[in-house]
């Protein structure tokens, strides 16, 4: 079984997670934190450091804003190379290998059903459970999503 995590940028995902986890250990399950994203910025940190001066394993709030149409971009190029299936592709032997070892695997970052084979149909292909998380601000609107490849899969997924 894997646990995929949607929603918008910046609504509690990896928070999410780590009360999931939290609530899990004491129940003396395991789970590992997985995400599409994490081998995005392997593959696109050595040119955002070059160019940019931001390193993609450690960057937050407004570099990772300034940063994040780059990141959407490539990642979108590369689904669009393989129908959806490159990021699911370099995550399913860890997922795998996880399993194998009963720990439940949680990718915090389900953002895509735009082809046959993309992040939901995979993560369904595993039997998986999918969660949408939305937050609500201070002044009770939802955080809105990132970009319009954002919104229009965010809607899809709910």
């Amino acid at each position: 079984m894997i646990i995929g995590i949607t929603g918008v940028a910046r609504c509690g995902k990896d928070t999410f997670y780590s009360l999931l986890n939290r609530y899990l250990e004491e129940k003396h399950i395991k789970t590992k934190r997985l995400a599409f994203a994490d081998d995005l910025k392997l593959e696109l940190n050595d040119f955002t450091k070059e160019k940019f001066k931001i390193d993609l394993l450690k960057c937050d709030g407004s570099d990772k804003e300034l940063i994040r149409p780059l990141m959407v971009a490539y990642g979108k190029c590369r689904r669009m190379q393989t129908e959806g299936k490159y990021w699911t592709s370099l995550l399913d032997p860890k997922v795998l290998d996880l399993i194998n070892n009963n720990i439940i695997p949680v990718v915090t970052d389900v953002r895509y059903i735009e082809y046959k084979d993309d992040e939901y149909s995979w993560l369904k292909s595993h039997s998986g459970v999918l969660i949408h998380l939305s937050r609500r601000l201070d002044d009770g609107s939802l955080v809105q999503p990132a970009n319009i490849e954002e919104k229009s899969n965010d809607n899809k997924l709910k």
